[in-house]
């Protein structure tokens, strides 16, 4: 029995000696990204990647600059992505379709990052949450056939998806557009469709049943009954969602080429940066990419209890 338990012992200081490293590599990144996103680029060009902001004698003026956030009102003033797409449908072969929205600054950049963390994550979660319901609550055929679908499709991988998409986008007038986009994200599949099913499973009859006894209609139960019940949950999908969709750019660089996000800009920013003649610079690329990541980084911090709790609290139980 000593042995077991010295064995344990080991194990559990190597596991928590590993996520202790782990933790330690993304906050160290984190701080450097953060300190280097303050130095002016001769700073940087001629003391190296390592180093603090340091002065150099003739550019004391760049060094202050830099200090009060200098680089971020540059990028703020000539951040932007473009916004331009065209392309012919099965249904019209003669007139192209064209969305072009111009170049899109910060502030429409921000606004179409924050409609798909937040709009579309709340319809994404909404969708599962409603059809896990009906599959759990109500036994037929056919809630049968979803979940067995949904099972099908988290383990068999599917390839070669992505141009079949673009092309039905393009059919259906969508692509490039918010409703697209959002129709995109109402999707039911995924962990989060077993995490809301085992919640349901779990949840007596009772409730529907006093409801039902009471002469309440089904969109009465589930407004005031079934929604309230797993709000917590529905709160931390939404915020593990939000997270996803926030750092998310594929959407955007593949399926919304006229929707750009503040991910696809540091994307372009980073690897295509001559797009943005005056932010050549790593110091730059630093700090945008810094702007993207370190408000997400104080939402998970804040709510980092929640999204661990409520998930396995109230969704896996079941």
């Amino acid at each position: 029995m000593k042995s077991k338990s010295k064995i344990d012992l080991i194990f559990k200081i190597c596991v928590a000696s590993f996520l202790v490293f782990y933790a330690l590599t993304i906050f160290i990144l984190l701080g450097w990204g953060l300190i280097q996103s303050f130095r002016y680029i001769d700073d940087y060009t001629y003391n190296g990647a390592l180093s603090l902001p340091t002065k150099i004698e003739g550019f004391e003026a760049e060094f202050y600059n830099a200090l009060k956030f200098g680089n971020y009102k540059t990028i703020m003033e000539h951040f932007y992505c473009e916004s331009k797409v065209s392309y012919f449908t099965m249904f019209d072969s003669v007139n192209a379709v064209s969305i072009n929205h111009g170049d899109v600054g910060v502030g429409g950049l921000l606004f179409n990052t924050l409609y798909m963390a937040v709009i579309c994550s709340f319809a994404q979660v909404f969708i599962t949450y409603l059809v896990a319901f009906l599959c759990a609550k109500y036994k037929f055929k056919f809630s049968a056939f979803i979940y067995g679908l949904v099972i099908f499709m988290m383990t068999v991988p599917t390839v070669g998806t992505q141009p079949a998409t673009v092309k039905l986008l393009q059919d259906l007038n969508l692509f490039g557009r918010y409703g697209g986009m959002l129709l995109m994200r109402c999707c039911f599949g995924g962990m989060y469709f077993l995490v809301f099913y085992g919640f349901f499973e779990g949840l007596p009859d009772s409730y529907v049943e006093a409801a039902e006894i009471d002469g309440a209609s089904q969109l009465n139960i589930l407004l005031t009954i079934i929604i309230p019940l797993g709000i917590k949950t529905i709160l931390t999908i939404t915020l593990i969602l939000f997270v996803a969709n926030w750092n998310d750019y594929s959407m955007s660089y593949i399926y919304m080429p006229s929707i750009p996000t503040l991910a696809l800009a540091v994307y372009e920013l980073a690897h295509i940066g001559y797009k943005h003649s005056s932010l050549t610079g790593d110091v730059y690329k630093i700090a945008g990419t810094m702007m993207l990541a370190i408000p997400i980084t104080l939402i998970f911090v804040l709510f980092r209890d929640k999204i661990m709790g409520d998930i396995s609290a109230g969704g896996l139980k079941g």
